[in-house]
Order: C-alpha cells, then sequence, then structure tokens
C-alpha cells in the first residue's frame, strides 16, 4: 500500500486490517470515524489515520477505552446505640408519574415504551432498530439496500434528540413503523404480548399468520 496515500477504499482498508468488511461497519459505528466520498467517484473512503487507528484497537483493544462500569453500591450507614430506632425503619417509597410526552406527532410512540409495552426487552429492540436479525451486513449510510448486497433485516424507526438531554438520541416509531415492528418479531420468532392499547395493531395482527 502506498504511504502517499490519504485515504483508501472500504476494500483497501478491509486487506489492510485484516477485518471483514461486515464487522467493519461496526468499528466505523463505535469508533465513531466517518467516511467520505469524491467527485466522480462511487466509493466510500475513510482516512490513512482512521484505518491505522481501527487497525490499533483490533491489535490493542484497550486502546478504544473501557465499558462504563456499574455505579458501586452505597455502602450502608452502620447503627450506632446513639441512633433512634425509627430512623431504621425504610420510609415508603414514593410514586412519581411520569409526565406523558407530547412532543412526538399523533400516533408516535417512544420505542421503548413500545418494547416495554409488548415484553420485549428494551435493550433487544434497540439492537433489532440498530443491527437487525439474519444474515448480511448491518443497515448504515454507507450500505447500499437496493438489493446489490445482502443486508440483515431490521426494524425502522425514527430519531430525534432526546427531551432534555439533547445529547442523546431517542428512537420512537410511527403508526405503520409499529406494524412493521410486530410483523419483524413474527418473522424472527420473537416472543412478545399483546399490550393494553385496543388501538394498536398487535389486537388485528394474527399470531401466526
Amino acid at each position: 500500500m502506498p504511504k502517499e496515500r490519504d485515504y483508501l477504499t472500504l476494500d483497501e482498508v478491509e486487506e489492510y486490517t485484516g477485518i471483514k468488511k461486515n464487522s467493519l461497519y461496526y468499528y466505523l459505528r463505535t469508533l465513531d470515524i466517518k467516511t467520505h466520498k469524491f467527485i466522480l467517484d462511487k466509493r466510500a473512503y475513510i482516512s490513512l489515520a482512521d484505518a491505522n487507528h481501527i487497525k490499533e484497537v483490533k491489535d490493542t483493544p484497550w486502546l478504544a477505552g473501557e465499558k462504563p462500569s456499574q455505579k458501586a453500591e452505597k455502602q450502608p450507614i452502620p447503627q450506632t446505640e446513639e441512633t433512634p430506632r425509627v430512623a431504621k425503619e425504610k420510609a415508603p417509597t414514593r410514586v412519581y408519574m411520569r409526565k406523558k410526552d407530547t412532543a412526538l406527532p399523533d400516533g408516535c410512540i417512544p420505542a421503548t415504551d413500545f418494547a416495554n409495552n409488548h415484553g420485549v426487552n428494551r435493550r433487544t429492540f434497540q439492537d433489532h432498530i440498530k443491527i437487525g436479525l439474519g444474515k448480511g451486513l448491518i443497515h448504515g449510510p454507507d450500505v447500499p439496500e437496493d438489493g446489490s448486497v445482502l443486508v440483515k433485516d431490521y426494524v425502522r424507526a425514527e430519531k430525534r434528540p432526546k427531551p432534555s438531554r439533547e445529547h442523546e438520541t431517542e428512537y420512537y416509531l410511527t403508526t405503520n413503523q409499529q406494524k412493521a415492528a410486530l410483523e419483524f418479531w413474527k418473522r424472527h420468532d420473537v416472543a412478545f404480548i399483546d399490550c393494553n392499547d385496543f388501538s394498536c395493531w398487535c389486537r388485528t395482527l394474527k399470531k401466526g399468520e
């Protein structure tokens, strides 16, 4: 590979790093590496510096940083003879009603609420949206979905900045996307339950169809 090259195609990065293209897209997303396209060339490129970074992370994964650890549990306050007995009793838990978000278009629902309503783990459902199931590449801006390559089946969803947390992203489903999500679960034998909303598609779609 010539050293004077500033950018490499994804095929060249695959050969240079030894990482298959299917996994290469995962590295691009995880390391937040952007691809570039140039006039008169339909191929996607990444910089040589980013390719070297991917190769370093592959060989020495600790360079990518550690996953956030769970918060340490608070140590219990030791009881002393002077502590009144009433202080040992657990105070009743106060229940706060979450204010309903009205910023979504009519008929839309946050992906987390949709998963919880149907008994599907919310993190699993996020994987259905971000990664998908089945054979093929993980969908993304650089993965064509015109049938020229095999792409994993995934749940379509909209996204927006999370209310009160503008730096985080929240996924939500339109009415048609809710129906498509239920059909996705049925295609891949993902267990789910009917929710309490009688207007939901789960009431009209018969399981096993």
